[in-house]
C-alpha cells in the first residue's frame, strides 16, 4: 500500500501519471491479489478520510486529489493484468459519485488523452 502511495506521490504530471502505472504493473504483478486487496483498502481509507471532513475545504480537496491519483495509477497498473477495467471503471464512477457528494461538481468524462479524466458538466 504504501508502495503505491510513493509512486502515486512522485507522479506530478499526466505523463509521470501513465508512466507510474507500468511501474506499479511490474510491481503489482508478482502479488496481485495483495494489490487487489490494498486497492480496496485505499478507497475504503479515503472514504473515511472524507467522511470526517474538516475545518478547511481545500485540505479536503488536497486529500481527494492526493487519493484518486493514487487510485488512478494502481487501478490502471492492475486492469493491465486482468484486461477487464473494472479496477479503473470503480475508480471513474468513485471520481464522479464524490465530486458530485463531497464537493458539489457535478461531473462528465471526456476522452484523451488519459480515459476517464473528467471535466464539468454543462
Amino acid at each position: 500500500m504504501t508502495e503505491a502511495r510513493t509512486i502515486a506521490e512522485d507522479a506530478a504530471s499526466q505523463q509521470d501519471m501513465l508512466t507510474a502505472q507500468y511501474e506499479l504493473a511490474t510491481v503489482s504483478a508478482k502479488d496481485p491479489r495483495l494489490f487487489h486487496f490494498c486497492f480496496y483498502k485505499l478507497a475504503s481509507a479515503l472514504d473515511e478520510r472524507l467522511a470526517r471532513g474538516g475545518p478547511l475545504f481545500d485540505d479536503l480537496a488536497d486529500e481527494f486529489f492526493r487519493g484518486m491519483r493514487t487510485l488512478w495509477i494502481l487501478a490502471r497498473a492492475m486492469d493491465e493484468h486482468s484486461g477487464r477495467g473494472r479496477y479503473f471503471r470503480y475508480v471513474q464512477a468513485r471520481y464522479l459519485q464524490i465530486s458530485r457528494e463531497i464537493f458539489g461538481r457535478a461531473m462528465e468524462v471526456v476522452g484523451a488523452p488519459m480515459r476517464g479524466v473528467a471535466r464539468p458538466a454543462h
